[in-house]
């Protein structure tokens, strides 16, 4: 069994702009295998937004987006709103660079994150919360001009795709390649950070980058007509130019490393087609009430895009005792190849970090690096500063805390695990002979609520309540699994 290993970088970004669209007329910007906007119009979305805002709710299937509507202008033709609506979707590009090495991810100490979990800073930098900067040096510099994420950012190119070419020029200085010794125009409909003019402004710099100190502002312009355009009148030297111009903006969110395992198929299992995985075709692979038990009527007769399962199970080792609680994807599932022969399957698809693989080990393909709303900001700068200066003493304070992970369920009701976290009291209160009540993480779009005690014939800790019941509904086991440990005792 031979997986030949050889990754590609994609950035994953979120593109972002005001478009034309009626109050009445709601619609999906991009596909989502989880969620959908569960509203009749724009208008009733912001309602819904609005009342849960205020009174403290939330729709507890999460379709709900906080949307807003604006108005630009009024017709001048029948004196009404000329209304534009916020939206965004999630793309992905692929970077074309013969290497991109893993070490220019910078791990960033969020305290807020660590401190509770009672992780240590290699523990924090392992974890799936681990959050990274894109940083191609290895020591801290300032920066004037493109770095790495900026040229390869400046190839994608903005809702015209394709563009022709746009430039700006109408406050009588046009933008050029800020990398460029020679005055080089620059191609507005690719995204862009920095820019220069042909000559000095009032503050005797040439030098600009879009949105004065903020470092993650991209902005490509377009024609394209559903983008709402931005219109006025600009007189100079006894000429007007009136100006339409529409643009959108895109925000880095993180890099994936796709692997070969995404195509790799030794069991040349059949792939059902169609994207839509309720309808048929691609229905065939559950049809019907199939959920991929060890059953030839149970296993998945094939795959499909929403149950995507190709890669034989022996490649991982104790893949159901290192299943990540956050990955919707089932464990160790049966699936038909085109013999008819029950296959036991792994997921195929994009895992945060591989579960272990025998001689490598666990590997992360996926590298947050979205900015954070303060960077850039005094007080954050500040914070961080302190930070830094007196980082000794703050990778030297403990917070006692315990991580603990239910029991998989069972592989009826899709083998999955829950995580949750006790205080360094609540732990010695179990030790002592209490119970105590907490709530476990989201996993297969569920949550539990569980009394827990500690066993001390079987020194073990255990849930003795699910809810009202003494057994959870999908059949986790009672034992609870120690993550981590901080506790001194």
């Amino acid at each position: 069994m031979v997986c030949n290993a050889r990754s590609r970088p994609v950035l994953a970004y979120l593109e972002g702009a005001w478009t034309v669209s009626a109050p009445d007329n709601i619609e999906e910007s991009f596909d989502s295998d989880r969620h959908r906007l569960d509203a009749n119009s724009w208008f009733d979305m912001q309602e819904r937004i609005r009342y849960t805002s205020t009174v403290g709710t939330k729709d507890p299937d999460e379709n709900f987006a906080n949307l807003p509507t604006s108005i630009i202008g009024i017709n001048p033709e029948t004196d009404e709103p000329i209304y534009v609506q916020w939206n965004y979707r999630i793309l992905g590009w692929p970077i074309d660079l013969p290497d991109l090495p893993t070490k220019y991810f910078k791990f960033v100490d969020d305290l807020m994150v660590r401190y509770p979990r009672g992780y240590t800073y290699e523990r924090a930098k392992d974890h799936r919360t681990a959050h990274f900067r894109f940083d191609e040096w290895d020591k801290p510099r300032y920066t004037l001009g493109e770095t790495l994420l900026d040229k390869i950012i400046s190839k994608i190119p903005g809702k015209d795709n394709i563009p022709d070419f746009i430039k700006d020029d109408i406050f009588g200085n046009n933008l050029y390649h800020e990398d460029y010794d020679n005055l080089t125009l620059l191609n507005l409909g690719y995204y862009n950070h920095w820019f220069k003019h042909n000559r000095p402004g009032a503050m005797g710099t040439s030098v600009v980058l879009r949105g004065f100190s903020d470092a993650n502002t991209y902005v490509a312009y377009t024609t394209q007509p559903r983008v709402a355009p931005l219109s006025f009148t600009y007189c100079a030297k006894r000429m007007c130019n009136s100006v339409d111009t529409r643009v959108s903006w895109m925000v880095p969110v993180e890099i994936i490393y796709l692997t070969p395992l995404m195509t790799w198929n030794p069991y040349n299992i059949y792939m059902q087609g169609g994207r839509n995985h309720k309808e048929f075709p691609a229905k065939y692979a559950e049809y019907p009430n199939r959920d991929g038990s060890k059953h030839p009527d149970k296993a998945f007769n094939g795959t499909n895009f929403r149950n995507f399962y190709r890669v034989p199970s022996e490649f991982y080792e104790n893949v159901q005792e290192k299943e990540d609680p956050a990955d919707t994807a089932k464990s160790g599932v049966y699936v038909l190849d085109q013999e008819g022969n029950m296959r036991r399957c792994e997921a195929s698809g994009l895992f945060l970090k591989t579960p272990n693989i025998p001689g490598v080990g666990r590997v992360r393909l996926r590298y947050p690096i979205a900015p954070i709303h303060q960077y850039g900001s005094p007080v954050w700068k500040e914070l961080n500063a302190f930070k830094d200066m007196f980082n000794d003493y703050v990778n030297s304070v403990t917070v006692e805390a315990v991580t603990f992970e239910m029991s998989p369920a069972s592989a009826i009701a899709g083998s999955h695990t829950h995580l949750f976290i006790v205080t360094g009291d609540q732990y010695r209160e179990m030790k002592a002979g209490g119970t105590i009540q907490v709530e476990t993480t989201e996993a297969f779009a569920h949550t539990h609520s569980l009394t827990i005690s500690y066993d001390k014939s079987k020194k073990r800790f255990n849930y003795i309540k699910c809810g009202s019941s003494v057994v959870c509904s999908d059949r986790h086991p009672p034992l609870l699994h120690i993550l981590s440990n901080s506790v001194k005792e």
